[in-house]
């Protein structure tokens, strides 16, 4: 069986260790804002900036021969969502930060969505790329190590050739 938890237990860390260093961010260890996990909650020193960040690697193969993947689409759409309120309750995100980090004053909140670098179930996006155009989130493609990116390949194409399998067995007539 594909382990599939190497996703969030090394290329989910290591986008996350990217992200911080190209923007000079510390990770908060602050839990929730507004009741909503996200993967990633920083902030940037220098430009008084609050970073949340949801991080997937889910769809970085696709789905066999096509761009689209469901999962990828759905954590894209279900960070929209999310940041989409954050947004709107700026001022609260800012607060409760605060709140936790007297030290911290966010200027400003920011959403990227980050994925690895070449993902193709960016390029599926269709009508959901406007998501990214509203401003609410940005979009982030960060490399890996050469062992992450062999590793994500690993995994994922051991993955496909499992669930090619099963739908297979699934496919065939009982008799």
């Amino acid at each position: 069986m594909a382990n599939t938890q190497i996703l969030k237990e090394v290329i989910e860390p290591e986008l996350a260790e990217a992200f911080l260093k190209q923007h000079s961010a510390r990770r908060l260890t602050c839990g929730r804002v507004l009741g909503m996990d996200y993967d990633l909650i920083a902030f940037s020193e220098g430009d008084l900036v609050l970073w949340l960040c949801e991080i997937t690697a889910s769809g970085y193969l696709g789905k066999g021969s096509r761009d689209f993947h469901v999962g990828a689409v759905r954590k894209f759409c279900e960070g929209s969502a999310k940041f989409a309120i954050a947004a709107r309750h700026e001022q609260d995100v800012k607060n409760q930060i605060r709140v936790r980090y007297p030290e911290i004053s966010p200027s400003e909140v920011r959403c990227h969505f980050i994925v690895p670098q070449g993902s193709r179930f960016i390029r599926a996006l269709g009508w959901r790329r406007q998501l990214l155009g509203a401003n609410l989130m940005h979009l982030e493609e960060l490399g890996l190590s050469e062992n992450s990116q062999r590793l994500l390949e690993q995994v994922l194409l051991q993955s496909r050739r499992e669930q090619d399998r099963s739908e297979t067995v699934l496919s065939k007539p009982p008799f």
